[in-house]
């Protein structure tokens, strides 16, 4: 946890607190557009990844093997990022 990150966000943090430390991890991130997330993989395949387009999702897609979606404002991906997966904000 960085606890200036957690200040900034108190609301998530508050949910964060209740949830059973798992071993992975929350973040957030943002991808501006004409920015991508370079293609990778998770570290395991024991897991899946979740995605919630929190705000400013048009024209950011999605790239998990050989399919693609769209992220949506307020809506939630959920893949196997034991794929190669990439981000990519047109």
């Amino acid at each position: 946890p960085i606890p200036e990150h957690l200040a900034a966000c108190p609301r998530t943090a508050e949910v964060l607190r209740q949830i059973p430390h798992n071993g992975f991890h929350v973040c957030f991130s943002a991808i501006e557009a004409g920015g991508t997330l370079k293609p990778h993989t998770g570290p395991t395949n024991a897991s899946l990844t979740a995605h919630l387009g929190l705000g400013n999702c048009a024209g950011a897609r999605l790239w998990v093997a050989d399919g693609s979606v769209d992220f949506r404002d307020d809506e939630v991906l959920v893949f196997d990022d034991s794929f190669v997966h990439w981000v990519e904000h047109c």
